[in-house]
């Protein structure tokens, strides 16, 4: 076995170690500071849906940053090996000052400035201006459908600022129009542009979510 092969798995086995060091704060604190877990009962339960996650449900995410980022042809050894290396770092820099990042975005761009720098921006696969215009249309689709909706139960609950529900409701609408376009393959994205949409859809879901479902507990 090549030497560089080697030392391409320890780094490999270093990112993953980094990665289970950095996220099992957000992943099994809550859990076990409440005590409704103890701390080896949290890691354990942590550990085993880690593992059947990959074997029972999908590898599309890996799939995404293996094939949907940057041509295949580029990602040599050494490309890998230099962004796994880089994202170790940032992992370790960023937990040891204190400052929460996502380790998969790490390892996106890590990937991405290697294979920049070996092969240059044209390595980098990126999204068709059709695609582009696709996700502004429905997104200013979903925008207007939103805010005329929520405008409208504002008005049947005698609301009286309007601007308000406008605006909530855009944003909602944005927010909801584009993972429903997805499932609906309407809209095919992928790779580097659906890393990006989702870095902001991903938590302005979680906010839309829970402000409707506590709405619904307080209004009703």
């Amino acid at each position: 076995m090549d030497s560089i092969l080697i030392i391409g798995i320890v780094i490999a086995l270093l990112f993953n170690f980094l990665n289970g060091l950095h996220d099992a704060a957000n992943s099994i604190s809550t859990i076990v500071a409440t005590r409704v877990l103890t701390p080896l009962q949290a890691v354990g339960l942590a550990a085993f849906f880690n593992l059947i996650g990959p074997l029972f449900f999908t590898t599309a995410i890996a799939k995404t940053i293996g094939k949907g980022i940057v041509a295949t042809e580029w990602l040599t050894l050494d490309v890998i090996i230099i962004g796994i290396l880089v994202a170790s770092f940032w992992i370790y820099a960023t937990a040891y000052i204190g400052v929460p990042i996502s380790s998969t975005h790490a390892m996106v761009g890590g990937l991405i400035g290697a294979a920049v720098a070996y092969g240059g921006i044209n390595v980098v696969i990126l999204p068709s201006l059709p695609l582009i215009g696709g996700v502004v249309l429905f997104g200013l689709a979903g925008a207007l459908t939103g805010a005329f909706i929520l405008t409208g139960i504002a008005y049947l609950k005698h609301e009286t600022d309007f601007s308000h529900f406008l605006k909530i409701g855009g944003f909602f609408g944005f927010v909801f129009s584009i993972p429903i376009c997805i499932i609906l393959h309407i809209l095919p994205i992928s790779g580097l542009l659906g890393i990006i949409l989702f870095i902001v859809i991903s938590p302005s879901l979680g906010f839309a979510g829970a402000f409707l479902f506590g709405c619904l507990v307080i209004r009703a």
